[in-house]
């Protein structure tokens, strides 16, 4: 299971009956439903290692409070990058302790995601002008909070 992999689900709501969102549901996996050429497999395997590479120096970068964060955009073209390869398990094969830590470093940067959407929603919420103007004392709070977390 690739948890850091987004799976769109069908809307249950527009269904009358289980029976009727079952019919509509796909019950086949990723692999199962896209086959990969040995070329695929072969171009997916260096470019796995790479973004092994790229994603542990990322995640250094954003555990060590004096680097420069990386982008959130960057990481969110990274993610869907990533999800347009065959998975590392089908790649390097499930038992490769590699395609482990390829999975691992993915789910860490999908937590960075979060973690940088809700930073960004707080900067948003504190610039809400309600008529009066922008509390720029307020602002600049968020932001050191932000900053220090």
């Amino acid at each position: 299971k690739r948890p850091w992999r987004l799976e769109s689900r069908p809307d249950t709501h527009s269904y009358e009956s289980n029976a009727d969102f079952s019919q509509h549901t796909i019950s086949r996996t990723r692999s199962e439903s896209f086959s990969w050429s040995s070329e695929e497999i072969e171009k997916s395997k260096k470019i796995w290692k790479t973004i092994l590479t790229y994603t542990t120096n990322v995640l250094h970068r954003i555990e060590n409070k004096d680097s420069e964060k990386p982008l959130l955009i960057n990481l969110l073209q990274l993610v869907e990058k990533a999800n347009s390869l065959p998975t590392p398990e089908e790649v390097f094969g499930r038992r490769d302790p590699s395609a482990r830590v390829m999975s691992q470093n993915m789910n860490k940067i999908i937590d960075a995601i979060e973690i940088g959407r809700d930073c960004s929603a707080k900067i948003l919420q504190s610039l809400k002008d309600e008529g009066e103007g922008i509390e720029l004392d307020s602002v600049r709070k968020t932001v050191e909070e932000i900053d220090e977390s």
